[in-house]
This record gives structure tokens, C-alpha cells and sequence, in this order.
């Protein structure tokens, strides 16, 4: 089937990520959209402001004046908007086929994917198209901090996407450009093992291959080195530690961000300044900086355009100071991305360092069990909360307290806080001057950093 402008669009589950972009991305486009999410959170404002219909709810009559039904992954089949749809014969479509039909039609098609990084990664290649002059068309999973929204069909000549790994969605994209951060176990209760998840990988990546494209990837990574062996000539690739088209040299951690030379074509770049942390932005960025030499632009304008990027919401965000005390607010949520980036904040700051961890979902707790002590290293006081599980969970393997017990064998500064509402009052009176606090997790912890600043400052009132 083909979408036209006068298709009523419904979008099961629109307050997710993904979906939510979704609904922006058609909006622009003119088509009238509408949606459901049993919690819609602080999106529902900007649903409202642009004339989007939504319901904190699910039932059959919300489907009724749509044309199509979209639904994500987190929707189970007996989800009675999905079951109206079936019975009503109109077409329904998962969400990566939904996105696949709106891009398709777009020249340039740059699909971001990887474990790690690849909000931040797709934000930045739209902000540096955006600062040398382009008008690309995005879709992201997280509101960029330059212009506070995560979709937008601007042009019908470039379009970066955030494309899912986790679910295999992504290979109902077609990308002309592919960009692959890194490749780490994780979803493995859907990929069920390594080589099947590589698969899915090397499939995406012959797709854009078939379409005359590049992969751009990450040289350090053994996975992806190992599969872009397969076509060396459509690809590029960038690294700190191994030798790559784009390299980086002479990385220095300052309390403003993180800079780094630029090794390309045998010739070394001036220092280059991010205002972001952590060696794993330093990848993003080469990322990013890849992708635009590849879009064919040169290397300067591409280092020029680099630096004026802030990020992504909840992703090191700052919530504000008070006292001397810094709050942040990070999306991490796997070992890996947790310890990357409490690291890096040390590096930089060298500083006392709270960490408020929500682990998420029981899955995935289970499934990184015990890797998540040690990537807590470099945090000198962690709080740890219960498990924030969107879906219902009938008697989970694992409980909190076992995480957290687990937590506090191998490290000596551990809180198990059951409540999220019971943290702030739990964290204020252990604070000290020069702390920073970081609210950590997928979930609703980024409540936390803000409720802890609003009583920080009555208390200094």
C-alpha cells in the first residue's frame, strides 16, 4: 500500500520515542494524525500544540475515523486499538514500515544504528548538515537541544533516521547511507545469539551496499571491522586506536568538554572543541564528521560545523547548579553506556560523583546482570531505585533488592531506595559542596534531577 495526504494516520503507543517522532515527521507533511499511550508525559503539550489527537488510553472507538494504524513493538497483539484494526480490515503497519514508506521517497537516506550512541550520533550529523547550510529532514529519539524537537520533514533531497536495531526493524529500511556506531550484545532476547544479531548487522549493511551506498563504521570495533571486510570500497571508517580513513589524536579531557585532533589524508586538523564528555563522544563526533564527507563536503567546513553541538535531551543534560552541587540528567542504561560516561565526567571534573541508577526492565537487568557493578567504578555514592518495567511483568526471575545487594558486594557506597518519590529526601542530607548528581536510566528517573533541584533551591530560599 501506498500512503496519501488525505490518509488519518493513528499511532498505537505515540508517547514512545520512536512513535512521537513519527507523529511529528507526518504532521509536517499535512497528514492528520492521532495516537494512544497509556502515558503520554510532557509530549502531550506539543501533541496539542500542533493539533494532534491523543488518548491516555486504548480502546477500539479511538481507531474508528483512521485510515492506517501504525503500532511499535512495545504494542502486544491483543492490544484492543491492534485487535479493532484486524477486525476492521484497515491496513496496519509496524512502525518501521510506516517510516520506511515516508523516507523512501527521499534521495539521500542516512540511517543511523548501533548499540551505542546513535541518538546522539543522528542528532549531530542534523546539526552539522544544519550548520553548513543544509535543510535535512530527521527523525530522532530524542529532542535535539538546538531547536527542542526530535522530527522534522524539512526536504525531500536528505533525510537521518535513527534506525532500531533491537527489534531487526531497521532492515525495513533502505538506506543510501548507513552509519554503525558499534555492535555489543544486547537484545538477546530477541537476537538469541551473537551470530544471529551479526547477521541482522551484515543484512543492513549489504542493503545499503545494494543501493549503490556507504557504510560508515567504527574501525575499533571488532565486530564491524570484521564485517566490513565484505566491501571495503563502499566503506568508511573512523577510530581512536586503530588506523581508519578518519582518526583521532591527541584527546584531552577539560572541565568544558573534551577536544581532539583530526588525522585525515596523512594531515592532522587544529584541535577541535566539543562541548560534550567522554571518549565515547569523541567517536560520535568522527561519526558525524564521516558521514559528511561522504555526503561530500570538505573536511574543514565539516571540523567548523562540528563543535556547535550541545546534544540531546537526557543525555548529560544539565537539570542546573546550586550551591556548588551540579545536577544532570543521563539516558544510560547499559553497563557500557553507564561506564563510558561516568568516566568521562570524571576525567573532566575530577569531583565527587552521585549516581541515582534506574535499572530498566527486568530483561535486560537479568540479562547484564552482573555486569553492572564494576561499570559504577569511577561513582563515589550510587542510589539505586527499583526496576522501571513499562510492560506488566508476572513474577520477574529478579527483584531490585537483589540488584541492589549485588551492587553492594563489589562496591562500598550503595543506597537501595525502593521509591523514586523517596530518593530526593534520602539524597539532600548525604550532599556535599562540590558534588555533582547524575539521574541515570530509560525509565522516569529524569523526574528525580528535577525534583531534586526545585527542593535544592527552597532550601536555599
Amino acid at each position: 500500500m501506498s500512503l496519501n495526504k488525505n490518509d488519518h494516520i493513528f499511532l498505537i503507543g505515540i508517547g514512545g520515542a520512536g512513535m512521537s517522532a513519527l507523529a511529528f515527521f507526518l504532521n509536517d507533511q499535512g497528514y492528520v494524525v492521532s495516537g494512544s499511550d497509556v502515558s503520554l508525559g510532557a509530549l502531550d503539550a506539543s501533541f496539542k500544540q500542533r493539533g494532534i489527537t491523543t488518548y491516555a488510553s486504548h480502546h477500539p472507538d479511538h481507531i474508528n475515523d483512521a485510515t492506517v494504524v501504525a503500532y511499535s513493538t512495545a504494542i502486544s497483539p491483543d492490544n484492543p486499538e491492534y485487535q479493532a484494526a484486524i477486525e476492521l480490515k484497515k491496513p496496519l503497519l509496524h512502525r518501521s514500515e510506516l517510516m520506511h514508506k515516508l523516507i523512501q521517497p527521499i534521495t539521500d537516506r542516512i540511517c543511523v544504528t548501533g548499540t551505542h550512541g546513535k541518538t546522539t550520533t543522528t542528532a549531530w550529523i542534523v546539526s552539522l548538515l544544519t550548520h553548513i547550510g543544509e535543510t535535512p529532514s530527521y527523525l530522532v529519539g530524542s529532542p535535539l537541544s538546538e531547536s527542542n524537537c526530535q522530527a522534522s520533514y524539512q526536504s525531500a533531497q536528505r533525510v537521518v533516521v535513527e534506525a532500531d536495531e533491537s527489534d531487526g526493524s531497521f532492515l525495513n529500511l533502505s538506506p543510501t547511507l548507513t552509519v554503525i556506531t558499534n555492535i555489543e550484545e544486547e537484545h538477546m532476547s530477541f537476537f538469541e545469539s551473537t551470530q544471529n544479531m551479526l547477521n541482522h548487522y551484515r543484512r543492513f549493511m549489504e542493503q545499503t551496499w545494494d543501493n549503490d551506498g556507504c557504510v560508515v563504521y567504527n574501525a575499533d570495533d571488532k565486530h564491524l571491522h570484521q564485517l566490513a571486510q565484505a566491501n571495503l570500497i563502499q566503506s568508511c571508517s573512523f577510530s581512536i586506536n586503530q588506523p581508519s580513513m578518519l582518526q583521532a589524536k591527541d584527546i584531552e579531557h577539560t572541565p568544558h568538554g573534551i577536544q581532539f585532533k583530526v588525522s585525515y589524508q596523512r594531515k592532522e586538523s587544529r584541535p577541535i572543541k566539543l562541548n560534550l564528555f567522554g571518549i565515547h563522544n569523541v567517536y560520535n563526533a568522527l561519526a558525524a564528521i564521516a558521514t559528511g564527507l561522504q555526503s561530500g563536503f570538505e573536511i574543514d567546513a565539516l571540523l567548523d560545523a562540528i563543535e556547535p553541538f550541545h546534544g540531546t535531551q537526557r543525555r548529560f543534560e544539565s537539570i542546573g547548579s546550586i550551591n556548588d552541587i551540579d545536577i544532570y540528567d543521563d539516558y544510560a542504561h547499559h553497563p557500557t553506556e553507564i561506564k563510558t560516561t561516568l568516566a568521562g565526567i570524571k576525567h573532566a571534573f575530577n569531583r565527587r560523583l552521585v549516581c541515582i541508577f534506574q535499572p530498566h526492565r527486568y530483561s535486560r537487568t537479568k540479562e547484564l546482570y552482573h555486569d553492572f557493578p564494576s561499570s559504577f567504578s569511577d561513582a563515589d555514592h550510587i542510589v539505586v531505585t527499583d526496576i522501571y518495567e513499562p510492560c506488566d511483568i508476572e513474577s520477574p526471575t529478579i527483584t531490585s533488592e537483589s540488584f541492589a545487594e549485588l551492587m553492594s558486594t563489589q562496591l562500598n557506597t550503595v543506597t537501595y531506595v525502593a521509591n523514586t518519590s523517596d530518593i530526593v529526601s534520602e539524597v539532600i542530607p548525604t550532599l556535599q559542596q562540590g558534588d555533582i548528581v547524575i539521574t541515570m536510566g530509560a525509565g522516569d528517573i529524569h523526574q528525580v534531577s528535577s525534583e531534586l533541584m526545585t527542593s535544592l533551591k527552597t532550601q536555599g530560599d
